[in-house]
């Protein structure tokens, strides 16, 4: 698979927050991309140490640019090109999604 295309797009705040350990909480994050005429999506996670830094995160990256690369034969596989937001690492493990 070559993640050939490359486009910005704007990061879009869903509801979901999670708690999937004790003491371990995630912001969810969707983002919004066009590609072969048609718009695509894709989510990632952000750990945080509590439920209330899981939601100022949400607020705070909300509206924020990436990058993101995506296969050209199906972008419905995309992966962001910056592993992190908000200085903060993200994952887009799909065993860390709701």
């Amino acid at each position: 698979m070559a993640f050939g295309g490359r486009h910005g797009a704007t990061l879009l705040c869903y509801a979901g927050m999670g708690s999937w350990l004790p003491g371990n909480f995630r912001s969810i994050f969707g983002y919004v991309f066009p590609a072969n005429g048609s718009r695509y999506a894709g989510f990632f996670a952000v750990e945080a140490n509590t439920e209330d830094e899981a939601g100022a995160l949400q607020k705070e990256a909300t509206g924020t640019g990436v990058t993101v690369r995506y296969d050209p034969e199906n972008p419905d596989v995309s992966i962001l090109e910056d592993g992190t937001i908000l200085g903060r690492r993200l994952t887009q493990n799909p065993h860390w999604l709701p």
